[in-house]
């Protein structure tokens, strides 16, 4: 990354972030409740 280490810091941030968006709207209360009948395919 040309951001150097606080652009990888800003990735994984964002990435938390989506990720806890997904578990929220999922109903999934932590990581091992997560498994892959949560996700949903989607097709475009």
């Amino acid at each position: 990354m040309k951001e150097g280490s606080r652009g990888v810091a800003e990735f994984l941030r964002r990435m938390a972030l989506e990720l806890r968006g997904i578990m929220a709207r999922t109903g999934t209360p932590d990581l091992k409740h997560m498994d892959p009948g949560v996700l949903h395919p989607v097709r475009f």
